[in-house]
Protein backbone atom coordinates (compact mmCIF):
# COMPACT_ATOMS: atom_id res chain seq x y z
CA UNK A 1 0.00 0.00 0.00
CA UNK A 2 1.70 3.51 -0.82
CA UNK A 3 0.33 6.25 0.30
CA UNK A 4 1.12 8.67 -2.49
CA UNK A 5 2.01 8.13 -6.01
CA UNK A 6 4.09 10.50 -8.01
CA UNK A 7 2.89 13.76 -9.62
CA UNK A 8 0.20 13.59 -12.49
CA UNK A 9 -0.05 15.98 -15.26
CA UNK A 10 -1.76 18.84 -13.71
CA UNK A 11 -2.66 19.86 -9.74
CA UNK A 12 -6.00 18.61 -8.84
CA UNK A 13 -7.27 17.76 -5.35
CA UNK A 14 -5.16 15.88 -2.93
CA UNK A 15 -2.04 17.63 -4.69
CA UNK A 16 0.73 17.74 -2.48
CA UNK A 17 2.47 21.28 -3.01
CA UNK A 18 4.95 23.66 -2.15
CA UNK A 19 5.35 27.55 -2.46
CA UNK A 20 2.46 28.71 -0.27
CA UNK A 21 3.22 30.82 2.59
CA UNK A 22 2.00 30.29 5.62
CA UNK A 23 3.61 32.89 8.18
CA UNK A 24 5.00 30.41 10.22
CA UNK A 25 9.18 30.24 9.85
CA UNK A 26 9.67 27.43 7.91
CA UNK A 27 6.82 26.91 5.31
CA UNK A 28 5.02 23.66 5.43
CA UNK A 29 4.48 21.60 2.39
CA UNK A 30 0.42 21.86 1.82
CA UNK A 31 -2.23 19.91 -0.02
CA UNK A 32 -5.22 20.75 -2.47
CA UNK A 33 -8.65 20.77 -0.93
CA UNK A 34 -10.40 22.30 -3.71
CA UNK A 35 -12.88 20.26 -5.64
CA UNK A 36 -11.37 18.35 -9.11
CA UNK A 37 -14.10 19.29 -11.21
CA UNK A 38 -13.75 22.81 -10.57
CA UNK A 39 -10.16 23.27 -11.49
CA UNK A 40 -10.60 20.52 -14.30
CA UNK A 41 -13.12 23.10 -16.23
CA UNK A 42 -11.54 26.41 -15.07
CA UNK A 43 -13.97 27.46 -12.27
CA UNK A 44 -12.12 27.91 -9.74
CA UNK A 45 -10.74 31.05 -8.92
CA UNK A 46 -8.53 30.39 -6.08
CA UNK A 47 -6.95 27.32 -4.63
CA UNK A 48 -8.14 25.69 -1.22
CA UNK A 49 -5.26 23.83 0.69
CA UNK A 50 -4.44 23.12 3.52
CA UNK A 51 -1.28 22.41 5.42
CA UNK A 52 0.91 19.41 5.99
CA UNK A 53 2.00 19.50 9.78
CA UNK A 54 5.26 17.07 11.12
CA UNK A 55 2.76 14.25 12.38
CA UNK A 56 5.43 13.37 15.77
CA UNK A 57 5.45 16.84 16.47
CA UNK A 58 1.46 17.70 16.74
CA UNK A 59 0.21 14.46 18.04
CA UNK A 60 3.12 14.31 20.94
CA UNK A 61 1.44 18.04 21.76
CA UNK A 62 -2.18 16.98 22.27
CA UNK A 63 -4.02 16.18 25.14
CA UNK A 64 -5.07 12.80 24.15
CA UNK A 65 -1.44 11.92 24.33
CA UNK A 66 -0.22 13.54 26.67
CA UNK A 67 -3.06 12.08 29.31
CA UNK A 68 -1.36 8.96 28.04
CA UNK A 69 1.77 9.48 29.13
CA UNK A 70 1.14 11.76 32.28
CA UNK A 71 3.45 10.83 35.39
CA UNK A 72 5.59 8.21 33.49
CA UNK A 73 9.27 8.06 35.27
CA UNK A 74 10.62 6.72 31.80
CA UNK A 75 10.20 6.05 28.40
CA UNK A 76 8.74 2.52 29.49
CA UNK A 77 5.33 2.65 29.49
CA UNK A 78 3.49 -0.27 31.70
CA UNK A 79 1.74 -2.58 29.36
CA UNK A 80 -1.81 -1.05 30.10
CA UNK A 81 -0.56 2.32 29.09
CA UNK A 82 1.41 1.11 26.23
CA UNK A 83 -1.61 -0.57 24.66
CA UNK A 84 -3.73 2.46 25.15
CA UNK A 85 -1.21 4.63 23.42
CA UNK A 86 -0.80 1.89 20.89
CA UNK A 87 -4.59 2.24 20.08
CA UNK A 88 -5.19 6.12 19.86
CA UNK A 89 -1.83 6.27 17.23
CA UNK A 90 -3.35 3.52 15.39
CA UNK A 91 -7.53 5.42 15.15
CA UNK A 92 -4.98 8.59 14.00
CA UNK A 93 -2.86 6.04 11.14
CA UNK A 94 -5.57 4.61 10.05
CA UNK A 95 -7.81 7.90 10.04
CA UNK A 96 -10.76 5.83 12.03
CA UNK A 97 -12.42 9.43 13.68
CA UNK A 98 -12.82 12.55 12.63
CA UNK A 99 -10.53 15.18 14.13
CA UNK A 100 -8.85 18.12 12.98
CA UNK A 101 -6.29 15.53 10.93
CA UNK A 102 -5.91 13.27 8.55
CA UNK A 103 -2.56 11.19 8.71
CA UNK A 104 -0.55 10.57 5.56
CA UNK A 105 1.97 8.52 5.62
CA UNK A 106 4.81 9.91 2.49
CA UNK A 107 7.63 8.20 2.43
CA UNK A 108 7.19 6.00 -0.41
CA UNK A 109 7.22 9.25 -2.47
CA UNK A 110 8.72 11.88 0.13
CA UNK A 111 11.83 11.93 2.04
CA UNK A 112 9.48 13.03 4.94
CA UNK A 113 8.69 11.69 8.16
CA UNK A 114 4.83 11.02 8.58
CA UNK A 115 2.28 13.93 7.89
CA UNK A 116 -0.95 15.25 8.73
CA UNK A 117 -3.23 17.47 7.28
CA UNK A 118 -4.17 20.09 9.52
CA UNK A 119 -7.64 21.07 8.42
CA UNK A 120 -7.50 24.42 10.83
CA UNK A 121 -4.48 25.30 8.93
CA UNK A 122 -7.03 26.14 5.19
CA UNK A 123 -6.49 28.89 3.09
CA UNK A 124 -7.60 30.53 -0.11
CA UNK A 125 -4.80 31.32 -2.97
CA UNK A 126 -5.33 32.77 -6.29
CA UNK A 127 -5.44 30.25 -9.00
CA UNK A 128 -3.14 32.59 -11.23
CA UNK A 129 -0.55 31.41 -8.53
CA UNK A 130 -0.77 27.77 -9.57
CA UNK A 131 2.10 27.84 -12.02
CA UNK A 132 4.09 29.42 -9.31
CA UNK A 133 3.93 25.54 -6.92
CA UNK A 134 5.82 23.08 -6.90
CA UNK A 135 4.15 19.65 -7.37
CA UNK A 136 5.57 16.88 -4.94
CA UNK A 137 3.46 14.12 -5.11
CA UNK A 138 -0.65 12.85 -5.63
CA UNK A 139 -2.79 11.58 -2.64
CA UNK A 140 -4.56 9.20 -4.16
CA UNK A 141 -8.10 7.23 -4.36
CA UNK A 142 -9.64 6.32 -2.43
CA UNK A 143 -7.28 8.19 0.36
CA UNK A 144 -8.50 11.23 -1.38
CA UNK A 145 -11.84 11.09 -1.30
CA UNK A 146 -11.63 9.95 2.61
CA UNK A 147 -9.52 13.05 3.23
CA UNK A 148 -12.48 15.01 1.67
CA UNK A 149 -14.96 13.06 3.66
CA UNK A 150 -13.16 13.87 6.87
CA UNK A 151 -12.72 17.85 6.22
CA UNK A 152 -16.31 18.15 5.47
CA UNK A 153 -17.41 16.42 8.35
CA UNK A 154 -15.07 18.00 10.45
CA UNK A 155 -15.75 21.24 9.08
CA UNK A 156 -19.78 20.64 9.19
CA UNK A 157 -19.97 19.58 12.97
CA UNK A 158 -22.83 20.79 15.07
CA UNK A 159 -22.21 21.67 18.90
CA UNK A 160 -24.85 20.01 20.94
CA UNK A 161 -25.99 19.48 24.09
CA UNK A 162 -23.99 16.84 26.31
CA UNK A 163 -26.06 14.73 28.94
CA UNK A 164 -25.14 15.40 32.99
CA UNK A 165 -22.47 13.67 34.11
CA UNK A 166 -24.72 12.08 36.21
CA UNK A 167 -26.90 10.83 33.35
CA UNK A 168 -24.03 9.94 31.46
CA UNK A 169 -22.48 7.19 34.16
CA UNK A 170 -26.14 5.61 34.06
CA UNK A 171 -25.65 5.13 30.67
CA UNK A 172 -22.20 3.84 31.36
CA UNK A 173 -23.27 1.23 33.11
CA UNK A 174 -26.59 0.61 30.91
CA UNK A 175 -24.62 0.13 28.31
CA UNK A 176 -21.69 -2.16 30.10
CA UNK A 177 -23.94 -4.39 31.58
CA UNK A 178 -23.05 -7.30 32.69
CA UNK A 179 -19.44 -5.97 33.12
CA UNK A 180 -18.88 -2.62 35.88
CA UNK A 181 -15.56 -1.71 37.41
CA UNK A 182 -14.15 -3.31 40.13
CA UNK A 183 -13.03 -0.02 41.54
Amino acid sequence: MSWLKNPEKEITQGSIIDGIEWGMGDDPLSIVLSNPCDLEHGKASFLIVAALLPANETISMSKEFLSRINDVESFELPRKRWTSLSNYLLDIIHNKVIIRYFFIDPSDVIDSPSLLVDFQLVRSVPISRKKDLKYIAQLPDPFKEQMIMHFAAYTSRIAVNRVDNFRESQLILELAKPYKSSV
